[in-house]
């Protein structure tokens, strides 16, 4: 069984010590991080960097895309798991 955990707002505005604080904090190692990152623009792909993935070092990574346009708003019906298997 893998431990993991969502360590807002990383990887955008904290580096890995926060979750290396945490695994002395929890006497534990952390497996698995996950943070959120929108799809669409200003917040998009574009804004994805791969080396926020290589901070992690040896631990797994999920990525939970999010559905919004903006922070606040509603979904983006774009991105509905409706119209997802279509993909």
């Amino acid at each position: 069984m893998n431990f993991g955990g969502y360590f807002h707002p990383f990887p955008v505005r904290k580096n890995i010590k926060v979750i290396e604080q945490a695994e002395r904090t929890l006497k534990r190692p952390i497996d698995v991080v996950m943070w959120y990152q929108q799809w669409e623009a200003p917040f998009g792909i574009k804004r994805f960097h791969r080396e926020w993935i290589e901070t992690v070092g040896e631990r797994d990574v999920v990525i939970k895309w999010e559905p919004k346009k903006r922070i606040g708003r509603l979904a983006d019906p774009r991105f509905a798991l409706t119209g997802s298997a279509s993909w």
